[in-house]
């Protein structure tokens, strides 16, 4: 994920420009971004799932987002005894999160794994299988606008933006 955000304001600058020029590599950049970034979670993934390690960390609080999700802060100590608060590199949340409230959660134990090589990486152990789906849904839907914005600047398929 640092390469997109090293690169983030070039991405959306070239994404804008061919909103103008070539709409359909606007589904190829789109498409791209978010096949990256699934691949990337899928990679941390597989490196907590295999390698990771357990631990017990505590909830501190939960984040409400814009659209009303809410994401823990978790604090918890390394087998080397640093320190990490921070989000799971990963969390997937559902819509009924909107409405649940969290706060008999905060303070309680939690079980996570994280990556031995960089400990921010990091997951809540009972969520696997929902992150998981996150992380194929991700994969898929930005395989699919890649795929579909290809097919529409080879136009193997008519892609018009006119109104006309």
């Amino acid at each position: 994920m640092k390469f997109l955000k090293k690169y983030w304001y070039y991405i959306i600058g070239v994404f804008a420009i061919c909103m103008f020029v070539k709409p359909t590599f606007c589904f190829i950049i789109l498409g791209s971004v978010i096949f990256y970034a699934g691949i990337d979670y899928y990679r941390v993934f597989r490196i907590v799932k295999n390698y990771g390690i357990v631990t017990t960390g505590k909830v501190i609080k939960y984040t409400r987002g814009q659209k009303g999700y809410q994401t823990p802060t978790i604090n918890f100590s390394t087998k080397n005894g640093k320190t990490i608060e921070t989000e799971p590199y990963f969390y997937v949340s559902s819509d009924i999160n909107k409405f649940r409230t969290f706060k008999k959660y905060i303070k309680k134990p939690i079980e996570i794994n994280y990556n031995p090589e960089n400990p921010e990486e990091f997951l809540i152990a009972d969520q696997k299988g929902i992150n998981a789906m996150g992380i194929i849904i991700l994969i898929l839907v930005g395989a699919l606008f890649a795929i579909i914005g290809t097919l529409g600047f080879l136009e193997i398929i008519e892609m018009n933006f006119n109104n006309k």
